[in-house]
């Protein structure tokens, strides 16, 4: 996939003075379809799924409770109703809904970071590797430890493989009996409590790992000469904001 080459032209008039060592910010631009040019500052990918991930984490933990102040019936056991009193929503689809989210963000969590590292390390990118795989050498290989020997490593897997499910949906992970095979499906994870617990363990294992990382990455720290074109003007047609 490829956007439309951005027309510009020179105009110094725009170019600035700046002093030595002013930092430098890298734009990421679009073309939007009416507005015109728009740039976004390049972000860092990973401290946002990875919040993504921690409030799921703790929405998960709400719904929790509330499936707890579900009433037993005579048979000692709890049923999720289809809407919750007075609205039309439904405690198991939030439940299905945050579960997919924490999964989601988890996983981009780990991508994202192994991305971060093979870049600031100069690594090999192994983007088409495994993603435990992928995440484990990138850390080893730019001497932030190794995790698989880290209390969380085997949720970290586990989570991976919901997710996995989660994305190649089949009847055998979709619904499960009372003869253990619930277990494989991630919605009844999902309201065990087992995913809550095992969230939280590789949470704190990668939050363990990022800090490290931060302290780290500066080693990797090198001068390096940008040549830039300074004073252009977008030729795309531009709409004024509404004032």
């Amino acid at each position: 996939m490829r956007g439309k080459k951005l027309r510009t032209t020179s105009e110094p008039s725009l170019a600035k003075a700046h002093a030595a060592r002013t930092e430098v910010r890298i734009m990421l631009p679009t073309l939007h379809s009416r507005y015109g040019v728009i740039n976004l500052e390049r972000p860092r990918y990973w401290p946002y799924h990875i919040g993504t991930w921690q409030r799921a984490q703790e929405r998960l933990v709400q719904l929790d409770a509330e499936m707890l102040r579900l009433p037993l019936d005579t048979s000692n056991q709890r049923i999720v109703p289809r809407t919750r009193d007075g609205d039309s929503t439904s405690l198991g689809d939030d439940i299905y809904a945050t579960g997919l989210e924490l999964l989601l963000s988890a996983v981009l969590t780990l991508q994202y970071l192994a991305l971060e590292i093979e870049v600031v390390a100069r690594l090999p990118q192994r983007s088409k590797a495994e993603l435990t795989e992928r995440y484990s050498d990138a850390l080893k290989r730019a001497g932030v430890g190794d995790p698989t020997t880290e209390a969380g490593w085997n949720d970290i897997v586990l989570l991976h493989k919901y997710r996995d499910a989660v994305m190649h949906p089949s009847s055998d992970n979709t619904y499960g009996g009372d003869d253990g095979s619930w277990g494989r499906v991630p919605l009844a994870w999902f309201a065990s409590g087992r995913a809550i617990e095992s969230s939280q363990r590789a949470l704190e294992s990668v939050l363990s790992v990022a800090r490290r990382w931060e302290a780290k990455k500066s080693d990797f720290a090198q001068a390096a000469t940008l040549t830039v074109t300074r004073g252009v003007r977008s030729m795309e047609p531009a709409k004024k904001p509404k004032v």
